[in-house]
């Protein structure tokens, strides 16, 4: 008989360095040491995506921040955990009123480099199409754009109204799910998504 997990217990995830990674408490095969900003040695295994139902979206307080939760189902449970203000967490968010909850959704993590500046973001995938963006910068619908304030003299971004519209469609959705556990919430989708 080989391993088995736990009846009932999670695999929790985040992205690093535009992979999906699981800590894994030694080495092993697959996995990668990465040193924390602490200074915590930790081992990873690196996936290029996921794919499985979605069961739960929730936000959460975290160590450096408000936090996106996104619950998977197929043989095992997962949670994949991202900052709220990062770009995965943002295009995610973006593109959930398109989804169809009833289908099996792919999840793919892109890292790019524009103007010496990384960026990820998370693509989505149901039946091998990619689901198109409900908000974007040309085509922001309901999403209220970012400011640009001053902190301390100097201008930067502030991102508040758009959590504050994210955490609430967060929360419309997990309702749904809970409600009535998978359920079909896509749209026909616009051709405004930037891939």
């Amino acid at each position: 008989m080989g391993l088995q997990t736990t009846q009932g217990s999670t695999v929790y995830l985040t992205i690093q360095g535009g992979n999906i990674a699981k800590r894994v408490p030694e080495p092993t095969a697959n996995s990668k040491t990465r040193q924390l900003e602490s200074g915590k040695v930790i081992n990873e295994e690196l996936y290029a995506s996921i794919e499985g139902h979605i069961t739960g979206i929730s936000t959460k307080d975290g160590t450096y921040g408000k936090e996106l939760h996104i619950q998977f189902s197929d043989d095992t449970k997962y949670d994949l955990q991202v900052p709220l203000s990062s770009g995965p967490a943002k295009s995610f968010l973006s593109a959930l009123p398109n989804l169809d909850l009833h289908k099996m959704t792919k999840l793919i993590p892109r890292r790019e480099e524009k103007d010496g500046v990384a960026r990820t973001k998370i693509l989505l995938s149901q039946d091998n199409k990619g689901v198109k963006w409900a908000f974007t910068k040309d085509n922001p619908g309901e999403m209220p754009p970012m400011k640009k304030i001053k902190v301390k003299g100097k201008e930067t971004w502030d991102d508040t109204d758009q959590l504050e519209f994210f955490e609430a469609l967060v929360t419309k959705y997990n309702e749904k799910l809970k409600s009535h556990g998978s359920l079909s919430i896509g749209a026909e989708a616009d051709d405004d998504q930037p891939f």
